[in-house]
């Protein structure tokens, strides 16, 4: 693919709901948003296509599930490498090679200013790694064009991936490889649903599915989206009724989508219990063979032994526990979930 494959149809649905939504605000969102897609398809355009490498590790599932934590211990492995914020938006080799010099200082001071207060949500910045979606973002191509604000009542616009997408996002990863000579670790929680069409993109990829119980982890959703957009949007207090119902229709989705398609099954909860063993257990599964000793070491240090506890209430979004059990019967009857106390 050496087409940047931008959806201006996409940015022009996107562009008119911010103007609706914000006034001249969105206006200047909008042509942000094109600068940066302008900026990325100028490197893009000056690349070569790679050939898609076939030991690639995608870890999806439900949002709040482990996903994260999982990710950054695996591709901590010598082996194995993931994509930084930056080399999401801007994916192209061209624009990585100026990303390897030094980074100033004051970017760096920057970015604490900018992000230090969402560190204790989920820390984003833009050296460090963060999910595959964001090299879908800049097309506007993502589910995440809608999700990222609180829009009002009707006003959320309609983008998902596709095909293209995919295709996209498979050259995303054969770049990189091409450039660090070593086995690419993703992870995308709205890859869960659609892994046959990833894997039609990308042959031979192989997927982690972590698995939390939906009780806790569709509140702990919710409570991260709305923690973010009072973070991002001045103003913004609680989720209304109509954001609660969209956001848990697409979780349902997450949850039902991932009963088949992943390779390996991880429960959050021997997750939580056992950090290293688990990472252990996943690379076994996948045939990587034993971790070398110095890496677990070093994530034995560095990792706490379980995760902190945060207790999140449904009802506090107007959702009930039998609602969630009535949509997802077939979900807690494959995984066999009961009581999030037990489980």
């Amino acid at each position: 693919m050496e087409r940047y494959p931008f959806h201006a149809r996409n940015w022009a649905v996107l562009a008119q709901a911010l103007v609706a939504a914000r006034g001249a605000r969105g206006a200047s969102e909008a042509a942000l948003r094109l600068g940066l897609a302008g900026v990325a398809a100028w490197g893009w355009r000056r690349d070569t296509c790679a050939p898609l490498p076939r030991d690639t590790v995608v870890i999806v599932g439900h949002q709040r599930s482990g996903t994260t934590w999982l990710h950054r211990m695996m591709a901590a492995h010598p082996e194995a490498h993931a994509l930084p914020f930056h080399a999401l938006l801007l994916a192209s080799d061209t624009w990585q090679r100026r990303f390897q010099r030094e980074r100033p200082a004051w970017l760096d001071r920057f970015q604490e200013r900018l992000m230090a207060d969402m560190d204790p949500i989920h820390r984003i910045r833009l050296q460090e790694p963060e999910e595959d979606e964001f090299a879908l973002w800049p097309l506007v191509r993502s589910p995440t064009c809608t999700w990222d604000r609180p829009w009002p009542p009707g006003m959320a616009p309609d983008i998902d991936a596709d095909a293209t997408s995919f295709a996209y996002y498979a050259q995303v990863v054969a770049r990189s490889v091409r450039r660090t000579g070593r086995r690419y670790v993703g992870k995308n929680p709205h890859f869960t649903h659609r892994m046959e069409e990833v894997r039609a993109a990308l042959p031979g990829v192989r997927f982690v599915l972590l698995v939390r119980h939906p009780e806790e982890a569709i509140a702990s959703r919710l409570s991260l989206i709305r923690a973010i957009w009072r973070f991002r949007i001045p103003g913004f207090s609680e989720l209304e009724p109509h954001h609660v119902e969209q956001i848990y229709a697409t979780s349902v989705r997450a949850y039902s989508g991932g009963l088949d398609g992943a390779d390996v099954t991880v429960r959050y909860e021997d997750l939580v219990a056992d950090p290293v063993g688990t990472v252990v257990s996943v690379h076994e599964a996948l045939a990587l063979g034993t971790p070398p000793r110095a890496y677990l070491e070093q994530l034995s240090a560095r990792m706490r032994t379980g995760a902190a506890v945060h207790r999140y209430g449904l009802d506090e979004f107007g959702l009930s526990v039998d609602r969630i059990r009535a949509d997802l019967a077939p979900v807690y009857a494959h995984w066999g979930f009961g009581e999030p106390e037990r489980w």
